[in-house]
């Protein structure tokens, strides 16, 4: 797992922040209880909201990302509004060429779960877990379809868990 800090400039990270929020009072969003096959959803009871970056700043994302990330022919840029409850168990991505997190929040207190907890490459046979707080403009990026989850995110945060989350395809 590469752990990017300040992944996108200040300015394009309040664009994204903004667009998030005008987001809100539309009718652009989907649940990841719909689409997400079972194996990630196990014992999660919350859902995700799942919205597409705008083509703008699709566009200045991938502009800002390309240099750390490997080959892809298709990118995706979708907004995940982590509600309560909500997570992703033990997965690799291993229908994407990689798979990123841009952490948005500003701060996040670590009682309030959206842990991001992924199994050490380095050494496999310890057992090793290592773990990442979402941290603001901080971008986790898989690119060797290393196995992580998410924890859920605990009920009563006085915000949600928002995300950008960025595909590599073939």
């Amino acid at each position: 797992m590469k752990i990017i800090k300040n992944i996108l400039s200040e300015d394009l990270f309040n664009k994204c922040r903004t667009e998030l929020g005008e987001k809100f009072i539309t009718s652009c969003w989907a649940s990841s209880s719909l689409f997400w096959t079972k194996d990630i959803q196990v014992q999660q009871s919350g859902t995700c909201m799942i919205t597409p970056v705008s083509p703008e700043l699709h566009r200045s994302i991938e502009q800002q990302l390309k240099s750390h990330l490997p080959k892809y022919k298709k990118l995706i840029c979708q907004y995940y509004v982590w509600l309560p409850h909500s997570g992703i168990a033990m997965h690799d991505d291993r229908t994407h060429i990689f798979g990123a997190t841009i952490y948005l929040n500003e701060k996040w207190n670590p009682n309030s779960g959206g842990w991001f907890i992924w199994k050490d490459t380095k050494t496999p046979k310890t057992g090793v877990y290592k773990s990442i707080l979402p941290k603001k403009n901080v971008m986790v990026l898989n690119d060797k379809r290393e196995w992580h989850l998410v924890t859920s995110v605990a009920s009563g945060c006085l915000e949600h868990r928002y995300t950008i989350q960025v595909w590599g395809n073939a």
